[in-house]
């Protein structure tokens, strides 16, 4: 049933608004997340400490997510978990439906939409995963939780690879709709 939802068609005034929600979710995300590195001189967890993903591709160590810990003191680890709760439980939500969107509305061919549905959903739960993780460690400190460090981290990875996949499905299916043959047989 759920499946049957990615054989509707979707219009572009559709996905405009579901981008622009999704904007209007990230510029907080964003702003928090410069005025939280500010505060404690480290990002955030979700990003392995650093400005972006890219600076951690391959996940963090459980000594790198408890040192980052340790520098946030405990202001700074009160921060982190109302930004989880606050800002990273709506923003996954966003970027899916946005996401979910976008592949319907880029893909032509419904097989193909079906095909590519559980990215977005996969992208989800790999991102609620890992603030279930940075939430167990942040509440549990100091006590280590060496292997929810060690999911979080893995999960971090598989969130990062699944928007990416995601970026690249919707590309990929406008630059197929550009493809002319494929535009008389889909239409």
């Amino acid at each position: 049933m759920a499946i049957g939802w990615f054989d509707r068609d979707v219009r572009g005034r559709t996905v405009a608004m579901s981008v622009a929600a999704l904007v209007a979710v990230f510029l907080p995300v964003q702003s928090t997340a410069s005025r939280f590195r500010a505060m404690t001189g480290e990002g955030l967890l979700d990003l392995g400490g650093g400005d972006t993903p890219a600076e951690h591709l391959f996940g963090y160590s459980p000594d790198h997510a408890y040192n980052l810990l340790v520098a946030y003191g405990p202001n700074g680890r009160r921060s982190h978990v109302r930004f989880t709760l606050l800002c990273d439980v709506p923003f996954p939500m966003a970027l899916y439906i946005c996401g979910s969107l976008m592949i319907r509305h880029a893909w032509q061919r419904p097989d193909v939409r079906r095909r590519l549905a559980i990215v977005p959903l996969a992208y989800l739960v790999a991102d609620y995963a890992e603030n279930a993780g940075i939430l167990t460690m942040l509440v549990s400190y100091p006590k280590r939780r060496d292997a929810v460090a060690r999911l979080t981290a893995t999960a971090n990875v598989a969130k990062n690879a699944l928007v990416t996949s995601l970026v690249l499905a919707i590309a990929s299916g406008y630059l197929d709709r550009l493809n002319p043959r494929r535009r008389r047989r889909y239409s």
